[in-house]
């Protein structure tokens, strides 16, 4: 999609790439130039059997683009060389910026020259802020519990949750809230989402009785 705002938006199922030709592959758009995406989400898997260079739970890649108040739940596997894979987007660029987001997947690529990362897969020029990632397990050879492979990336208060389990990273560990691995969180609970990611319960996000994590205020059941 190109100069296009989509907003209320939700894809539930399975994501498959089997062909060399599927470069672009996400929950909401394969790809997004000078457009917006907010109050989306995706449930479900991402399954890639061959190379598809870019996936994301919500876009495969960004370019001049903006992902606000957004979510991905389920799992990601991928068995292909030279892919770039993220819970959010698999790669962003041109200015491009993720905001106020968290996942909750379990990210597995067993291939070469792999970019994985919990919010998105490789960044450059671009900006993660204010989101978190609560999945179980991350695995790639270029991996980071925020993002993959990045080149001059502004992290603003990221976090992510203190238990993952990350294998196979050959990228820098270093843990804070501006880099690419986010600081340590042991609870997300309401107050987390609200106090510290400063995220709002009052229009945007709310947290339904019996839920472990937050869902979007539009939503009348959580996928």
């Amino acid at each position: 999609m190109n100069k296009t705002a989509v907003r209320n938006s939700c894809f539930i199922g399975r994501i498959e790439s089997d062909s060399y030709n599927e470069s672009f592959i996400g929950g909401i758009a394969g790809i997004a130039r000078n457009s917006s995406v907010s109050s989306a989400c995706f449930s479900g898997q991402i399954d890639i059997a061959d190379t598809a260079p870019h996936a994301g739970g919500i876009v495969g890649h960004m370019d001049g683009s903006r992902i606000e108040n957004s979510y991905a739940k389920g799992s990601v596997a991928s068995s292909a060389n030279s892919v770039t894979v993220g819970g959010i987007a698999g790669s962003m660029e041109g200015s491009s910026t993720i905001a106020l987001s968290y996942t909750v997947m379990t990210m597995q690529a067993t291939g070469f020259k792999v970019n994985i990362g919990g919010i998105a897969g490789a960044a450059e020029l671009s900006t993660i802020k204010n989101c978190t990632v609560l999945g179980s397990s991350l695995t790639g050879d270029q991996s980071g519990r925020i993002a993959g492979n990045v080149d001059t990336v502004t992290f603003i208060d990221n976090y992510a949750i203190s238990s993952m389990v990350i294998v196979g990273s050959t990228g820098g560990f270093i843990k804070g809230t501006d880099t690419k691995q986010g600081a340590d969180v042991s609870t997300a609970n309401e107050s987390f989402f609200k106090d510290i990611l400063m995220w709002d319960f009052t229009r945007i996000w709310k947290m339904p009785y019996g839920q472990t994590y937050p869902t979007l205020e539009w939503q009348t059941a959580a996928p």
